[in-house]
């Protein structure tokens, strides 16, 4: 499963560790427009870049997390079909003695609630 599933997770990876970064950026953000706002002479550009710079921010953070959680809930997926098909396959390569011995509704339950 991880050979066919490394490269989104690390994808993702990256998106999640882009959120963790930015999630620091907004109090150091915040920090400065306190500090803008107490400084009298300051610039009024400055305080428009402190703001526009807080919402990139906050738009990236979003959107960083958004995408690494649906890249991972594709990934789950993936590997519940996966796991499911494999116990499909051996359900059905089963010898005679083994099928005679459980029933079909313990079959049932493996393919449908064990492997979900």
């Amino acid at each position: 499963l991880w050979r066919s599933s490394k490269r989104p997770i690390l994808i993702s990876a990256v998106f999640k560790i882009v959120n963790d970064v930015l999630n620091f950026s907004g109090p150091l953000i915040l920090e400065q427009i306190v500090i803008f706002v107490g400084t009298p002479d300051s610039p009024a550009w400055l305080g428009i870049v402190l703001c526009v710079t807080l919402f990139v921010c906050q738009v990236i953070q979003l959107l960083s997390i958004q995408v690494h959680f649906h890249i991972l809930y594709r990934v789950a997926m993936n590997v519940e079909s996966s796991l499911l098909s494999a116990v499909f396959r051996k359900s059905m390569i089963v010898s005679t003695s083994t099928l005679q011995e459980t029933s079909v509704g313990e079959i049932v339950n493996l393919q449908s609630v064990d492997a979900s």
